[in-house]
């Protein structure tokens, strides 16, 4: 169970990367590591997607994802379906791959929601990435309690 919802998390990462910027909306923005300095460390793995990444993902984007969490653990699917995409790549703990309409997808995680009496989670840490491809991610890290 705690694997679905680690897929979850990507999901949300998805629905982050479609959220528009508004004009005019400042951005947090860092300069990576890799960008200030060449390590003279040789890695033994080349990032066949990118290595470089700054913390420019805004502030709207973060709160669509953790406000996620909250209306799962509340148990609110239409409102969680609201910060969904219309369409979701989900890939469940078994490996299975499938892109879901936001509908489908949303029956399906109602079923798994209804058989939990109770869902507590406890947010520990968050980091927004903004990839050199342009693609935004937020990773979370979270304990979640099911009953």
């Amino acid at each position: 169970m705690k694997r679905t919802f680690l897929f979850i998390g990507v999901i949300l990462i998805a629905i982050a990367c479609q959220t528009p910027t508004k004009e005019g909306e400042k951005t947090e923005t860092t300069v990576a590591p890799a960008e200030t300095a060449k390590s003279a460390v040789t890695m033994p793995y080349t990032a066949t997607y990118s290595s470089t990444f700054t913390s420019d993902v805004s502030d709207e984007d973060l709160k669509n994802v953790l406000d996620s969490y909250v209306y799962w653990e509340n148990g609110d699917m239409k409102a969680l379906s609201a910060v969904m995409g219309d369409s979701i790549f989900f890939e469940n703990h078994a490996g299975v791959q499938k892109t879901y309409s936001n509908a489908d997808l949303m029956k399906v995680w109602q079923k798994s929601r209804d058989s939990l009496s109770n869902v507590k989670i406890r947010m520990v840490a968050w980091q927004k990435l903004n990839s050199d491809k342009g693609h935004k991610f937020i990773l979370t890290w979270y304990d979640e309690i099911d009953t």
